[in-house]
């Protein structure tokens, strides 16, 4: 297929739906930087695969800009927005557009230097290297540090911003930012890791829940002090007992534990 990718989102926030048009069910969300993989077309709309993590969607072409091989193996690494809002502007021949670009986006660092300057499609992005932060090889203290910045940020299912975040997104882009990848859904993360017990349970590892059924359908991260911050409603702490999570509120369990897996 020509023009398979990589493509680059240039926007702040995409919704990947489940089938081709604007009313099917988003799914996940592109941050900026995310770079994806064409796997078939339907009018405008792209079906794409997530270099990431291998999450396929759908998306509509605008949101993303056509890279190179090349260019992605040029990447030096990739350097993290750590505040709510990075406001930022692309130099295009045709004037500078307004760039908005939300908690965890990630901007890819080609040349050394002070400044970072990225350019695709006769856009160009400037930024000094104080706007962001490269955070890899991070410690479990360092991702929990990070998680706090999202407490708040309401529940949304297929989220990943502040401004919306489902349990997996949350989990998800943490471990990203500190260099760690790990799948999307809370039922393809609870695969990965190290089975650790209750007791053995430290800050930074993953909790996983399961509905009547038994099937994994919610994640938290284990801080210190017997607590768990998790997206429930929107991104809280709670209490994380042996048969699973006290809501502090309303004290009773709201999610029944099937599991604690350390990622490293």
């Amino acid at each position: 297929m020509p023009d398979s990718g990589p493509y680059f989102t240039h926007r702040s926030l995409v919704p990947v739906r489940a089938a081709a048009r604007d009313t099917a069910e988003m799914v996940t969300q592109l941050l900026f930087g995310d770079c994806v993989d064409l796997l078939a077309r339907d009018r405008q709309w792209m079906q794409i695969r997530n270099r990431a993590d291998g999450y396929l969607g759908w998306i509509d072409e605008k949101m993303v800009l056509l890279w190179t091989e090349e260019a992605w193996e040029r990447v030096r690494n990739w350097e993290y927005v750590f505040d709510p809002v990075l406001r930022t502007q692309w130099e295009t021949p045709h004037g500078a557009v307004p760039l908005h670009l939300s908690l965890g986006s990630r901007v890819p660092r080609i040349e050394v230097g002070d400044e970072i300057v990225f350019s695709l499609a006769g856009h160009t992005l400037r930024l000094a290297r104080s706007a962001v932060c490269h955070y890899a090889g991070a410690t479990a203290a360092d991702m929990v540090a990070f998680s706090a910045r999202y407490l708040g940020a309401p529940y949304l299912w297929g989220g990943k911003s502040l401004w919306g975040i489902d349990c997996s997104g949350f989990t998800q882009i943490c471990f990203a930012v500190g260099g760690i990848s790990i799948p999307r859904d809370a039922s393809q993360q609870v695969r990965i890791g190290k089975e650790i017990t209750f007791a053995e349970r430290k800050a930074g590892d993953l909790a996983f829940f399961q509905n009547e059924k038994g099937r994994v359908n919610h994640v938290g991260i284990v801080l210190e002090n017997g607590l768990i911050r998790h997206a429930s409603g929107c991104v809280h702490d709670a209490r994380l007992t042996a048969d699973g999570i006290i809501d502090i509120n309303k004290q009773r369990l709201t999610h029944t534990l099937c599991s604690i897996k350390r990622i490293s």
